[in-house]
């Protein structure tokens, strides 16, 4: 609809659920979600998104090599249909990526503040998820952080879990194992660095989808996640959140 700024600007892998498209154990799916999959074929990887992403005059997708390199051996399909609703009924949809190489002590990382979002100024709508990097160095220590999301300028977390893990569908840092699930995995990542294959392979992801439990919000929302129990960790995060 001719917005200034791009509504998705994520990186490919962390946007479809993924840290990496780097697949271990060889597996058909990397993500099996509800709304996104990674699924590998014989010669090619599919990556698929179902998040609806209305528009009313304009829609323009674009696909950026590393460092603005050419991008080849690319194939697509874009699906519309024709909205028959009244505008206000839906909203835009958004996946904003936030790079943390260097989280501070102490404080929370930010993953979206809507805010500082195209602008600022107040905006409602609704939480719908994260896709996020904890570790490139394969330590599962620092999901001792809890999440903790502010909705309409509340001082403290109309919603906050127990642990990183958690928000991401599992239990005792997944004992390990990857997993993914429609609404929540942890798709790549090895259980630790000395069994790791590779670099590629100590790239510790997870993602959390929101449908049926979208989180709404009438002015601001600010989602946040300690980094470490007591937000002491140093591992270089990514993250990408889902919101409308």
């Amino acid at each position: 609809d001719g917005r200034s700024q791009a509504s998705v600007d994520a990186p490919a892998a962390l946007f479809f659920g993924a840290g990496t498209l780097y697949n271990r154990d060889q597996r058909e799916y990397l993500v099996r979600g509800f709304p996104m999959n990674i699924h590998y074929g014989a010669t090619n990887v599919e990556l698929s998104c179902y998040f609806p992403m209305p528009f009313f005059k304009s829609a323009r997708v674009e696909l950026i090599g590393p460092a603005n390199e050419s991008v080849s051996n690319i194939q697509w399909q874009i699906i519309s249909r024709r909205f028959r609703e009244p505008p206000s009924s839906v909203g835009y949809f958004h996946a904003s990526y936030r790079d943390h190489p260097h989280p501070v002590m102490g404080c929370d990382l930010v993953l979206l503040d809507t805010r500082e979002i195209e602008g600022g100024g107040d905006w409602s709508g609704s939480f719908a998820g994260n896709s996020w990097i904890f570790s490139d160095r394969a330590n599962l220590g620092t999901l001792e952080g809890d999440p903790r999301f502010f909705f309409d300028d509340s001082q403290t977390p109309q919603t906050q879990g127990t642990g990183t893990e958690e928000w991401g569908g599992g239990g005792d840092y997944w004992g390990g194992v990857n997993m993914t699930l429609p609404f929540a995995g942890h798709p790549t990542g090895a259980a630790k660095a000395a069994t790791a294959q590779n670099s590629e392979d100590k790239i510790e992801s997870a993602y959390r989808f929101l449908l049926a439990d979208l989180m709404p919000f009438g002015r601001n929302a600010r989602i946040c996640l300690e980094h470490g129990g007591e937000d002491q960790s140093t591992e270089h995060y990514q993250t990408v959140t889902y919101w409308y």
